[in-house]
């Protein structure tokens, strides 16, 4: 006979008890094998095999009214889901301690039959040695068991940035920083205990939840494709082990400075609105839950994004071009609040094995530069390379990579530092912007800027079009000229010039009419490096005769922290030198012409308010349409982008760990065969940083080129001193 269940009780046939049913049962039918049971005991009846029972109406308790009138949410439909789960996390807890005590014991066993190997008298002192190994990270006894150091490891997200690497779930029992960022529990900024703000001084967007991109926003969108994307980048260099919590806690408090840490990028102008408000109605329904429920809701959303089930976005792509197909015909994208986001989602931890030289860091930095986001959160990423024992003695690493429609490098550089520069002072983030705008402005009251005029506009434009179209690159080119260009990328930086030596080169040649600047020095170093690069690499480099760069200049006013996009650029042709016929003073004579001549000119603004404006709209992006496209990349494949930042000038921390190097990239140009190259002073010291496309014909290219900005600066620096008389 069926039975029907009520929420605490069960009524079976007549006479039959009343069962209890377990904790938790919802009022339901039984299953389907208790159905098809009925069945054949009805049937039986029919054909008179079997006695039809007495009649008795069923005893039905009243159903428990829900807690509130609200719409329930996925996870609340059926309160035994919500049990389920709990009894799940509690079965997992007490697996977890049951195997951190086996791993624990199974630990102490192994050193102390290696302590009676080496010293039978040892044991004691062997255990002590392996808890003090154990008690050095703050989380060991809660990550598990020491780890092998020759085990390299990665959480999830860092897969397949470093061969042979097993990748970390939040079962793993190993004891280290991989394990801690894996096992981290979902959470978002609601419901989280976040890092204090120095003196509480929290920001909040003025534009609110939802807003447009500016053009060059959208433009930075529309120029990614599956080969290219503009991102900028950054390395930290540590000689300490950093470790994850520190990391963790530095990008919730600049999430809380800069909440557009927080912002999701959505294609779609049309539905972004309604998306924001479906999600702002699911935390209003939250709002009243229980502990248990929002876990459960934040846990189901974890598990799907783990599971596949929400799949990678890439985004939405043109048919022609195979582009972003960022905003609509004539709006741009947007930029949405993700609430439900936490900054433990975009940093990755990866755990190299304690061994692992400067050539496997470079190549985790080239993987790391080619992956493409994912456009379901906010499109910035972290990644946190431990085990490392590089020439400098490196321990650690932290990469940053953001794409360049969040803000342009000078902005976020800024966000970075200030952030840090506040915990570390425990000051207002207030404070620290009034120090360095007093600081700019000082160092812009003492330049004499040249002003540009229409002449040299005019002349800019007729020079630009004339090298762009009427001329070929004919150095560090595909081997195979209709190669499409790959999607890897290759990574190197060099060491450091004292910023000394900078100085002694501009004070050694004060030529007349000329005053020498920091980038001046930097791109004839640059330009010297490419030459003595070309002939490295064999005869067919050597043909050209000058480096097409393409120069980032920056409109941002001082007093401006906005994380936006202010830059523009420039495009310079600096002659390659003879090296055995033309003097350094020439060659810094030929480069300051040619920086003038861009300082000159009216073409970078108007290339940012021409960008600025225009390319909110798709339908105005001439390179997804047949004919412009090739007409576009002809120009796109001529030059290399290269930058000189003006970095901190004293080392900057992260909780207890210094960084002694800090390194940056700005965005290749879309066309193939181009280099990104960044050049930044950091902590008085001047360095270089290349990432190049990954073909054969380039392998040692990045590497080449830093090695010969080291031997180029040795050469300037002991012409200065001749000069000088100080040799």
């Amino acid at each position: 006979m069926a039975q029907v269940y009520g929420s605490r009780k069960a009524v079976n046939d007549v006479g039959a008890p009343k069962k209890v049913l377990p904790e938790g049962r919802s009022h339901r039918v039984r299953s389907s094998a208790d159905a098809a049971k009925v069945q054949r005991d009805y049937d039986a009846i029919r054909a008179g095999a079997r006695p039809l029972p007495a009649k008795e109406e069923p005893v039905l308790e009243p159903r428990k009214p829900r807690r509130s009138l609200r719409e329930p949410t996925v996870m609340e439909e059926d309160e035994e889901e919500v049990e389920r789960l709990r009894r799940r996390r509690q079965r997992r807890e007490e697996r977890r301690e049951l195997e951190q005590q086996m791993v624990y014991k199974d630990a102490e066993r192994s050193h102390s039959a290696d302590a009676r190997r080496s010293r039978p008298s040892s044991r004691n002192s062997s255990l002590d040695v392996f808890h003090e190994a154990t008690e050095q990270h703050p989380r060991a006894r809660q990550s598990r068991a020491p780890r092998r150091s020759a085990m390299p490891v990665s959480t999830p997200g860092a897969a397949g940035l470093m061969e042979n690497a097993s990748v970390c779930d939040r079962e793993s029992t190993i004891a280290d920083d991989v394990t801690l960022a894996a096992q981290d529990p979902p959470q978002s900024n609601r419901h989280r205990k976040l890092a204090s703000v120095p003196q509480g001084q929290v920001n909040l967007m003025k534009e609110g939840r939802l807003f447009s991109m500016n053009g060059i926003d959208n433009l930075t969108l529309l120029m990614e494709d599956d080969a290219y994307q503009p991102v900028c980048y950054s390395i930290y260099m540590f000689k300490t082990e950093l470790d994850y919590l520190t990391v963790r806690d530095f990008f919730e408090v600049l999430a809380q400075l800069y909440p557009k840490y927080r912002y999701v990028v959505d294609f779609n102008p049309y539905a972004a609105t309604g998306r924001d408000r479906k999600k702002r109605k699911e935390h209003a329904r939250l709002f009243g839950a229980t502990e248990e429920e929002k876990q459960a809701h934040r846990e189901e959303h974890s598990e799907a994004a783990r599971s596949g089930r929400i799949p990678f976005n890439s985004g939405p792509r043109n048919w022609y071009s195979k582009s972003l197909k960022a905003g609509s015909w004539f709006r741009p994208a947007q930029w949405r609040i993700d609430d439900d986001f936490h900054v433990s989602e975009n940093i990755n931890v990866l755990n190299c094995g304690g061994d692992s030289s400067d050539d496997v860091l470079f190549d985790i930095a080239g993987r790391f530069l080619s992956r493409h986001f994912n456009f379901n959160k906010p499109i910035w990423e972290a990644l946190l390379v431990r085990g490392l024992n590089t020439v400098e003695g490196a321990k650690s690493a932290l990469m940053i990579k953001i794409h360049h429609c969040f803000s342009d490098g000078q902005g976020m550089i800024q966000s970075y530092h200030a952030a840090l520069t506040a915990m570390s002072k425990n000051v207002g983030i207030k404070e620290v912007q009034q120090w360095v705008d007093v600081a700019m402005r000082k160092k812009e009251a003492g330049q004499n800027r040249i002003k540009p005029t229409m002449g040299g506009t005019l002349s800019h434009i007729c020079y630009v079009t004339r090298e762009l179209y009427f001329r070929r690159r004919k150095t560090f080119l595909y081997r195979d000229p209709k190669q499409r260009r790959v999607t890897g990328r290759l990574y190197y930086h060099s060491d450091g010039i004292p910023m000394k030596d900078i100085a002694l080169i501009r004070d050694a040649f004060p030529l007349a009419n000329m005053h020498l600047t920091v980038n001046d020095v930097a791109v004839a170093l640059l330009a010297r490096a490419m030459q003595v690069t070309a002939i490295k690499m064999g005869s067919q480099s050597k043909a050209d005769s000058r480096a097409a760069l393409f120069v980032p200049v920056s409109r941002r006013p001082i007093g401006d922290w906005e994380l936006f996009n202010y830059t523009t650029g420039a495009m310079a042709w600096v002659p390659y030198p003879d090296l055995d016929k033309t003097s350094i003073e020439e060659q810094l004579l030929h480069v300051n012409k040619e920086m003038k001549r861009m300082k000159r000119s009216y073409l970078p603004s108007i290339w940012y308010n021409l960008f600025y404006t225009y390319c909110k709209a798709r339908v105005l992006f001439l390179p997804n349409y047949p004919g412009w496209r090739q007409l576009f990349f002809r120009a796109f494949s001529e030059y290399h982008v290269a930058t000189n930042v003006p970095g901190p000038t004293e080392p900057v921390s992260f909780g207890k760990h210094e960084a002694y190097s800090y390194h940056v990239l700005p965005p290749s140009s879309p066309g193939k065969a181009t280099m990104a190259i960044g050049m930044i002073s950091y902590a008085s010291l001047f360095s270089l940083a290349v990432s190049c496309d990954n073909v054969p014909e380039f392998k040692q290219l990045p590497l080449l080129l830093c090695e010969s900005f080291q031997e180029s600066a040795a050469a300037m620096i002991q012409a200065a001193k001749e000069k000088l008389g100080r040799v």
